[in-house]
């Protein structure tokens, strides 16, 4: 879906529900966890340098769904340069983060 497309959708169904459009985002992937290995976790954290577990869970997540991760964390975007891509490419500049 287009990215345009998707944030007038979820900014609509915000509207309706009277929820921040964070809050809706949460909602709407609430029952779309994604479960990853806890031995992954810990390998990607260990083996990045840095990053934490709980980033690492993103990490592990994109791995396991073959997707990449975007993301604005430098030590993300640095630890796993064939996975992680910047929000940049997708930005028009237009939205903020609410």
């Amino acid at each position: 879906m287009d990215p345009d497309a998707l944030h007038a959708r979820l900014a609509a169904a915000a509207r309706r529900h009277r929820r921040s459009l964070n809050n809706e985002a949460i909602v709407c992937l609430a029952d779309h966890d994604e479960p990853v290995a806890s031995e992954q976790v810990l390998q990607l954290a260990t083996s990045s340098g840095g990053c934490s577990a709980y980033d690492c869970e993103f990490v592990a997540a994109a791995q396991q769904l073959g997707v990449p991760l975007v993301t604005e964390d430098r030590a993300i975007l640095t630890a796993f340069p064939g996975l992680a891509r910047s929000l940049d490419p997708f930005s028009d500049g237009s939205r903020s983060g609410s």
